[in-house]
């Protein structure tokens, strides 16, 4: 298939050790004329290397070829460095003297070129970035009306802040859309007169434009012998408009269908010049019907809306007895299991499923990330009966893997994109589970709060009762030997002698004993009595006298 390439060429020239050399303005190199590299004016070493880094990431830095220079004869010495390492296509490259290299028009030389100096020091002199660009198909045919056209234009490295855009007859298109990998792509479905006219494909940088490539898109005049395939949708409702055209006219035209499920074709309708057109299909109801109530001779065309999986089939017109066109309807349906609305995190499905596959095509599951188109899974399906669905599983949806949409490739092109959207949310609590819960937070804080004043109220009594101030002493009450008597009943009271004193004592000392009570002790009629103290013993100090005492208490 021939191709368009371009060539830009951005120079960012940079001395040793000084400040950047301004950028160059972009320049387009078209698909003969080869992009010259020069290298700076007065340069003073004695050898040189080009290093070439290229966008397609086949391989890092790489040289590719050695420049000597002498002062002892004019122009340079070009060594090319060949190894096994890198596949590198020395075709694609030419020396253009004096240590200038000229790169071939070809995509795959894209990539970052440094000049740099290596004798008598190494020194960087120069950098260089080349953009190619690439539209495919080079040269846009005419093609037969009712056909489904794909344009597609390709940069080898899209730069910061740019982006692709397609254009129709100046204005934006309204064709489907799409980018992947620095690739733009539109698709127009059922191309008619309101379809051709000048297309364009621009590249701009921050809304302004940089470059771009025009071609224009025709019609043929006829359907005649023409063979296509169409892909549409099997379940959301898409339509198809099935195109017979001659460019003589004609005296009968008719629709068959040939069904995946039946082996002889079926009749949908027929027509006579000048005649009404009758449809002969049953149970379809509107879904299939003629634009035109009566044939000319020229125009025939079939529509079918809605469009449903079974439509699958080949569909052939007949002008004359002769085939008109031929046209492979291939429906594609996609869906998510399990269905219905998803919560975040769930686990999910997604299937692609084609009705038929009559040649080699190659199904891929894009996932959009937030204008980013990601490549997630791909398979190449035969031409067969079997194999016909790629299916991918989400273990777990998040709000980034919400939209998808599964992609038909034929020829390395895409022919037809298929979005479909998982209708997930994020889990909501269900209020009467919220309200339980508050009322239940709500009696175990009064609850925490309650036992807390508890604890805090005994520790205040507590405390109280401990501080209290100690009871003041009573003076004790003396009394004589006959109160004495009379308080315990007892007539008698023996004498007590203690041992002889020392000689210095004095003989004649009389000594009382007072003894000290404090409220609550045991009452002196009970019999007992309880001292805590060791001079409660009745004991005397040292004397041979003795000495009676009497304890008057007071009662409480």
């Amino acid at each position: 298939m021939p191709h368009y390439w371009g060539l830009i060429c951005l120079l960012a020239a940079c001395q040793p050790n000084t400040a950047e050399v301004p950028t160059q303005d972009l320049s387009l190199i078209d698909e003969v004329t080869p992009v010259t590299l020069p290298v700076p004016m007065g340069i003073s070493g004695t050898e040189f290397v080009w290093e070439w880094t290229p966008h397609d990431g086949r391989f890092k830095k790489v040289q590719l070829v050695t420049v000597k220079r002498s002062k002892s004869y004019p122009g340079a010495k070009y060594s090319w460095t060949r190894t096994s390492e890198h596949n590198i296509y020395y075709r694609n490259f030419d020396d253009g003297g004096n240590g200038t290299l000229i790169i071939k028009s070809k995509f795959e030389n894209a990539g970052h070129y440094t000049f740099k100096q290596i004798q008598p020091n190494s020194t960087v002199l120069a950098m260089f970035e080349v953009f190619a660009f690439k539209s495919v198909p080079f040269l846009w045919d005419s093609v037969p009306p009712g056909v489904d056209v794909t344009r597609a234009c390709t940069i080898s490295r899209l730069p910061e802040s740019s982006r692709l855009q397609w254009k129709h007859n100046g204005s934006l298109s309204a064709a489907t859309k799409c980018h992947y990998n620095n690739t733009a792509v539109i698709i127009i479905q059922n191309v008619d007169e309101h379809s051709t006219g000048n297309y364009s494909c621009e590249l701009l940088k921050k809304e302004t434009y940089l470059h771009g490539f025009r071609n224009t898109l025709t019609l043929k005049t006829s359907t005649f012998y023409s063979r296509y395939t169409l892909y549409r949708d099997g379940a959301n409702r898409s339509e198809v408009q099935l195109i017979c055209r001659s460019a003589n006219r004609r005296d009968t035209a008719e629709w068959t269908w040939h069904s995946q499920s039946s082996s002889q074709p079926i009749r949908i309708t027929s027509a006579i010049r000048n005649g009404p057109v009758g449809i002969f299909v049953k149970g379809v109801g509107q879904r299939i019907r003629s634009p035109v109530t009566v044939y000319d001779g020229h125009y025939f065309p079939l529509h079918i809306s809605p469009v449903v999986f079974q439509d699958a089939g080949i569909y052939t017109c007949y002008t004359d007895n002769y085939v008109s066109v031929s046209i492979t309807l291939i429906t594609v349906q996609v869906s998510v299991e399990p269905p219905g609305v998803l919560a975040i995190g769930d686990e999910a499905t997604l299937t692609c499923t084609v009705s038929r596959v009559h040649e080699r095509i190659r199904l891929v599951w894009l996932r959009d990330a937030d204008g980013t188109v990601v490549t997630v899974k791909e398979e190449t399906l035969p031409a067969s009966d079997s194999g016909r669905s790629l299916a991918l599983f989400i273990p777990r949806v998040s709000t980034e893997q919400l939209k998808w949409t599964c992609v038909v490739f034929q020829d390395s092109l895409p022919r037809a994109y298929f979005p479909i959207e998982i209708n997930a949310e994020e889990e909501l609590t269900d209020p009467g589970f919220v309200i339980g819960v508050s009322i239940c937070c709500v009696a175990v804080l009064f609850v925490l709060c309650f036992i807390a004043a508890l604890v805090f109220y005994c520790n205040r009594k507590r405390a109280a009762v401990q501080t209290q101030e100690p009871v003041k002493e009573k003076p004790a009450v003396y009394s004589n030997i006959t109160e004495l008597q009379a308080m315990t009943g007892n007539t008698e009271v023996k004498e007590t002698q203690r041992p002889d004193p020392p000689e210095d004592e004095d003989k004649s000392e009389l000594h009382y004993v007072m003894f000290t009570f404090e409220e609550g002790m045991a009452d002196v009629n009970s019999g007992e009595m309880d001292c805590s103290s060791p001079a409660a013993s009745n004991q005397v100090a040292a004397s041979n006298e003795v000495v009676y005492s009497s304890i008057k208490t007071a009662r409480h």
